[in-house]
Parts: structure tokens; sequence; C-alpha cells
């Protein structure tokens, strides 16, 4: 594995090697969750709408992860999970993106089905 901190290091080095490809290195810790919002579908019934902005706060591309959306009931229990897949919740121009660039915004939306009156509060976060 390469170690993050010498990732800039070894990229100059590998530019100068025709053919040379350096592994994607995914890095959890360095993805930011913003602005998540989940409301009713604009149009259609008994669906949500969730919305958030991902952003890889890394010096380095990274692949987009797989995320996780809990929804909890008011003991704090999680009535409603789901892993979204980047096929799933990337949108627009950032659908034929390969790897998130560092310090990008990237504006994240999918559709779900409503969880029920149970789930009082919401959390996203990069699947471990």
């Amino acid at each position: 594995a390469i170690n993050p901190k010498s990732r800039p290091v070894m990229e100059q080095a590998c530019a100068m090697i025709q053919g040379c490809r350096l592994p994607d290195i995914p890095d959890p810790t360095r993805l930011k969750i913003k602005e998540l919002v989940v409301r009713k579908h604009p149009k259609a019934a008994d669906a949500l709408q969730v919305d958030a902005i991902l952003k890889n706060e890394a010096t380095f591309p990274q692949p987009f992860p797989a995320l996780h959306l809990r929804f909890s009931n008011s003991q704090d229990e999680v009535v409603a999970s789901r892993i979204l897949r980047p096929g799933e919740y990337l949108a627009g121009d950032a659908v034929f993106m390969r790897r998130m660039p560092p310090q990008t915004p990237i504006r994240i939306s999918v559709s779900i089905v409503d969880p029920g009156k149970e789930a009082v509060s919401y959390s996203l976060n990069p699947a471990l």
C-alpha cells in the first residue's frame, strides 16, 4: 500500500515513467458530507429526496465511496438503513467521473422510499 503522505512524491515519480499508474487510495476519514437535507420527494408519494454535498479533503483524488444512510427513531434505534453506491447518488457531469478530485464539492442526490413516521433523525456517512 502507498502511504498517503508520500503520495505526491510517488505521483511525480510515476508521471516520469510511461505507463505508470498508482492505485487509488480510499481514505474515508478525508471525506466530508455537508448540507445533508432529507425532504418529501417533489413528485413521488411515499418517497424522500436526499441531497448533500460530498467533498474530498485529501490532497489526491480517491474513489467515490459507498455511503451509509441511516434513519433512527426517538430512542436512537435504527429503523431503516441503506448502502448507496456511487452509481445511485451521482448525477449530472459527476456521473462520468471515476474518482473524486481533491477539494471539489460534488452535489449528490438520491430518491428513496420513505422509512415512515418512526424515522425522526437521519445520518449519512462513508460506509466502512
